[in-house]
């Protein structure tokens, strides 16, 4: 047991602080334990709700690696992701949009990501990469991408 907490704390950048007290760590770092404290149980379905929202940039790159490496890893593994972050959102399979308690839309991030007034109905902004591309297709640069590197090839590719 002793190796896999060790293993675990590492993954998620808190080897370091295994010996501290819990009142001593911030509520990052308490986030990041309780994730290894979770991913150690081996679990079947893993439900994380909010789980990089009092990170830092460092530490909610550190949480996606882990959660990555687990999806492509651990075919096994259920991975429920509640989050208000629509650019974490993106990188989930499907979402799965609720408003008080009721579906409004399911899908792939690519479509329902993309829906902008279903987003607006809920206060919600389209992800920057897709307002992005919907601003070059409207000055006539066609332009269909997931990823920075995929519009910028877009913008080069229109010259």
């Amino acid at each position: 047991m002793q190796a896999e907490i060790e293993r675990f704390a590492q993954e998620v950048g808190m080897l370091d602080y295994l010996k501290k007290e819990p009142n001593k760590l911030s509520g990052g770092q308490k986030q990041r334990v309780a994730i290894a404290g979770a991913l150690i149980l081996h679990p079947d379905i893993l439900i994380l709700d909010e789980a990089t929202s009092m990170l830092d940039p460092k530490g909610k790159a550190t949480v996606r690696r882990v959660i990555n490496r687990l999806h492509r890893e651990k075919k096994d593994l259920t991975i429920i992701a509640i989050t208000h972050d629509i650019n974490e959102a993106m990188l989930s399979d499907e979402v799965l949009v609720l408003s008080r308690g009721k579906l409004i839309k399911k899908g792939s991030p690519k479509v329902v990501l993309r829906d902008e007034e279903t987003l607006r109905s809920l206060r919600l902004d389209m992800p920057f990469i897709y307002r992005f591309e919907k601003s070059l297709n409207e000055i006539g640069i066609k332009a269909k991408a997931e990823t920075i590197d995929q519009l910028v090839e877009s913008i080069w590719a229109s010259k």
